[in-house]
């Protein structure tokens, strides 16, 4: 890898030829060890979004999906490859999320090359194997929505992006909007990235603006901006109205619980799960400064794409629909392993120089720093246990219990979003309580009343008379976990009453 400027903002060329048969061995052997860890719990239980779009979008054809915005929950392209996935396959958890698993495998050799191209060797095969062992990117590519697919585009769209501003190959002008265009079918947020990238491309101009040579380089960059947007276009041109309906005209409503303070202990609380601890994610945290400075010093354009990427999200989320969530920054993972392993090679090799300065001890300063991320990538693999341990949501296991602990003179209620997969996706007559009165009157004419909920933030908001009665009078009996932040299910059992009052 070579790079052009002394100020490292001119452009990045093209990574030295094809691996060698260790590398592709190496890299083969990464796929296949990510494939393996995201096959494993595949089929098990879906969430609350999950049911919602095998219900409202994988259960339509191709051709509807092509012509129906359902709203903010639908991910345009995944809905498609879902709905012949299930049309091939069935309706069984792991085939409805299949094509964010394929997605999910496939960024690993792409990280290598977006690594490869910015970094060392072995810089990019570390991020590879870290991004394998993700517990973040692993959740995600068993996830049945379309985050794995933007977290892939965004990775390969940036390769060919600098691949593009070094080599200015018209070919790249073509791949680079095909990647965008299908990235942006497959989630919105994908746009930031581009954003992102154009405000780079800019910077990229204006530091040219003197050179003779290469001033005149910015036509394909532009092009390739140019037809991605077009393709985007042309994609969404058959619900277009109602996405731009659906985004003006109908706000969030989230505003109150899905505020920034509640994103970022949210993204806190997700992170201490995939890291280990408070401790370790504080050093992470510290690695990623140390990796930031060495871009810094070393290559601004990838720099500047990373910071300017998360700069946009940010501030989108922030101003645009008053809601944020720590998902929406997801996409961008394997830019923040490669400044991550950046800044532990960085700092291992630092720390090893000033302690074996000898000729003999030479050896230690180069393996230390693979021993150093090779303790990481297995302490990310050891927090899968938790992933494996509990589906994202519970609702069979909820389901099965509170049916074999009821007597057939029990009655059985839902509340709040737990009700409509109950009622619509697994097809239980549990009556929806909506008042306090409803739970009062079941009370009366029923030997003990069991109720079954979820994100109790959510009632304490939407149905704040019937959380509080949970609250006072609805003993807990058994707590469904699951790993999805908040959604627990939680089976209650409210106390006898007198009937004859």
């Amino acid at each position: 890898m070579s790079i052009k400027s002394g100020a490292n903002l001119e452009v990045i060329s093209e990574h030295s030829g094809p691996p060698r048969l260790a590398t592709a061995t190496w890299l083969l052997g990464l796929t296949l060890m990510a494939l393996l860890f995201r096959v494993i719990g595949l089929n098990s239980g879906l969430w609350l979004d999950e049911i919602y779009s095998v219900v409202n979008q994988f259960r339509l054809s191709p051709v509807e999906l092509f012509t129906t915005y359902v709203g903010d929950n639908q991910h345009p392209l995944y809905a498609v490859l879902a709905s012949i996935s299930v049309a091939a396959l069935g309706e069984q958890p792991w085939v409805v999320r299949l094509p964010a698993l394929i997605f999910g495998v496939a960024s690993i050799p792409a990280l290598y090359s977006l690594g490869r191209r910015v970094s060392s060797h072995n810089e990019a095969l570390l991020a590879a194997a870290l991004l394998a062992v993700s517990y973040h990117h692993v959740w995600f590519s068993q996830n049945a929505r379309g985050y794995s697919a933007i977290a892939l585009a965004a990775i390969l769209c940036t390769d060919r992006f600098l691949c593009l501003l070094a080599n200015q190959r018209k070919l790249d002008v073509g791949l680079y909007a095909l990647i965008v265009a299908l990235g942006c079918y497959a989630h919105l947020t994908m746009v930031f990235i581009v954003i992102g990238q154009f405000l780079v491309f800019l910077l990229w101009l204006l530091y040219l603006r003197d050179d003779v040579v290469h001033r005149q380089r910015w036509q394909l960059p532009l092009a390739a901006f140019v037809f991605s947007g077009l393709l985007t276009l042309l994609l969404y041109a058959p619900i277009f109205t109602q996405v731009v309906d659906y985004f003006v005209n109908k706000p969030s409503g989230m505003e109150e619980l899905s505020t920034h303070s509640w994103a970022l202990g949210e993204a806190l609380r997700s992170l201490k799960i995939g890291w280990g601890g408070g401790a370790v994610l504080l050093g992470g945290g510290l690695m990623a400064l140390v990796g930031t400075a060495s871009f810094y010093k070393s290559n601004k354009i990838a720099l500047g794409i990373f910071v300017c990427s998360v700069a946009v999200t940010f501030l989108v989320a922030f101003f645009a629909r008053g809601t944020m969530y720590p998902r929406f920054f997801f996409f961008l993972a394997g830019f923040f392993i490669l400044i991550g392993v950046r800044g532990v090679m960085v700092t291992v090799t630092f720390c090893a120089k000033f302690l074996f300065r000898s000729e003999k001890q030479q050896a230690y300063v180069r393996w230390l720093p693979i021993a150093a991320m090779l303790v990481v990538v297995s302490v990310s693999a050891s927090s899968m246990v938790r992933n494996y341990k509990y589906p994202k949501m519970d609702f069979e296991g909820a389901k099965h219990w509170v049916e074999m602990q009821a007597t057939p003179n029990d009655v059985i209620v839902t509340a709040g979003v737990a009700a409509w997969p109950y009622q619509i996706y697994y097809g239980v007559d549990w009556p929806e309580m909506k008042v306090a009165n409803d739970i009062a009157h079941i009370r009366k004419h029923s030997d003990q009343l069991w109720m079954v909920y979820t994100f109790g933030r959510y009632m304490k908001k939407g149905s704040p008379e019937i959380y509080a009665l949970i609250e006072r009078e609805c003993s807990e009996k058994k707590r469904f976990r699951g790993t999805l932040g908040g959604g627990d299910i939680v089976v209650c059992r409210f106390e006898l009453v007198d009937k004859r009052s």
